[in-house]
């Protein structure tokens, strides 16, 4: 059984301080909150600024201050994604 301050510990490397989450991280995310009371999922994002609207589009739709995110308009805050083999190769020529 998962507890839900493990799954938190877990959102907090995911979602704290980001608008933008990786689809890979959002689903092992999914998995983990499916185990948990719906209460308890509620709680473990309002505690990192997320709605459960937000998680399930998968980026924060909206800054703090209440203006929409465009794309033109600031940037996006995103875990850094691992660089992978065709990229790492490209960057050597």
């Amino acid at each position: 059984m998962v507890q839900a301050n493990i799954v938190f510990d877990i959102a907090s490397l995911m979602l704290y301080g980001a608008q933008a989450t990786p689809i890979r991280l959002k689903i092992l995310m999914d998995r983990l909150f499916s185990v948990i009371q719906h209460d308890e999922v509620l709680q473990i994002l309002l505690s990192f600024g997320w709605s459960y609207e937000d998680y399930s589009r998968g980026y924060i739709l909206q800054v703090t201050i209440g203006t929409t995110r465009s794309r033109a308009g600031g940037g996006w805050k995103q875990l850094p994604t691992p660089l992978s083999p065709k990229k790492l190769r490209l960057s050597k020529n």
